[in-house]
This record gives structure tokens, C-alpha cells and sequence, in this order.
């Protein structure tokens, strides 16, 4: 199943919104098309990792304590948005159904 099956009524058109990254929800929605939903969450996976690392490694070079508190937090939110997409990618390691905890089969 293609994940653009579960974001049917995110707009699919190129400038309707733009993503973590600077990738477009357009252009992100086009790549998963046909791809099964494990390959299609290294996407979301990979985008939040790497603003989680960015927002770890500009907090350990700032030099004002309150920017470090405000990068500090933003890399917690980043870490919480990896929640959903690692469990959905772990289910579908499983061979649960996403997101219930069935097993398949």
C-alpha cells in the first residue's frame, strides 16, 4: 500500500505546501506512488532525523543560553514527530497491520 493512500486529502499539486527539508507535498506524495509502505516511511524517517540531528548540533554551538533552550526544544518536538512513522515502519517490519497491532496473514 503506497502512503499517498493514507494523505488522500493532502492537495497532491507542486506548491500546495511545503515539507520538512524544503520538500514539497507534492513532489513527496509522487515518489511514494507505488512503492509499499515501508520503503515510502524512509522518507518522513529520514526528514525528521535529520532536523532532530541539526537541532541537537545547533544547540551544542550557540553560545547564548536561550537559544540553547529553544534549540533544545525543538530537537525533543523533532524526536516526538518520529514517534508515528517508527511505529508505522516497525508494524510493517512485523507484519502487523500499521498502526493496530494486528498481525497479518
Amino acid at each position: 500500500m503506497g502512503i499517498s493512500r493514507i494523505f488522500r486529502k493532502v492537495p497532491a499539486e507542486p506548491g500546495d505546501g511545503v515539507m520538512e527539508g524544503g520538500v514539497s507535498v507534492g513532489e513527496a506524495l509522487a515518489w511514494t506512488e507505488g512503492r509499499k509502505l515501508r520503503e515510502a516511511l524512509e522518507l518522513p524517517l529520514s526528514l525528521e532525523a535529520i532536523s532532530h540531528d541539526r537541532y541537537v548540533e545547533m544547540s551544542r554551538l550557540v553560545i547564548d543560553e536561550g537559544a540553547k533552550r529553544v534549540f533544545g526544544m525543538l530537537s525533543k518536538e523533532e524526536k516526538k514527530h518520529l514517534e508515528k512513522p517508527t511505529d508505522l515502519f516497525d508494524d510493517e517490519l512485523s507484519g502487523e497491520t500499521p498502526g493496530t497491532g494486528d498481525r497479518r496473514g
